[in-house]
């Protein structure tokens, strides 16, 4: 007996699904990457500024799963493209976003 997922399709079915729509996207994005001249981490990483706001190095690096050297790196890397800009938190001034 299978086990079932919701509506029926079995996890085999669903897993299939999600493999299908996982390489649809990685082509997309290669698609984007080629058009943009900005690698796959640079573009995700823009992804996440864009939709979370200001955030901080560590925020980012964990929204990537990355550790905080990679993305400082990163960062550099899209602060001398004029990509981004880090600016200190106004409400504590240690802080840089």
């Amino acid at each position: 007996m299978r086990a079932r997922g919701r509506g029926g399709a079995s996890p085999e079915a669903l897993a299939e699904a999600v493999h299908r729509l996982a390489i649809r996207l990685l082509r997309t994005l290669r698609s984007e990457d080629e058009q943009s001249g900005l690698t796959g981490p640079r573009l995700s990483a823009l992804s996440v500024i864009v939709f979370a706001g200001p955030v901080t190095l560590g925020e980012l690096a964990a929204a990537e799963q990355v550790k905080p050297p990679t993305m400082t790196r990163l960062v550099r890397a899209l602060e001398r493209e004029g990509l981004v800009r880090r600016e200190k938190d106004p409400a504590d001034g240690r802080v840089i976003r």
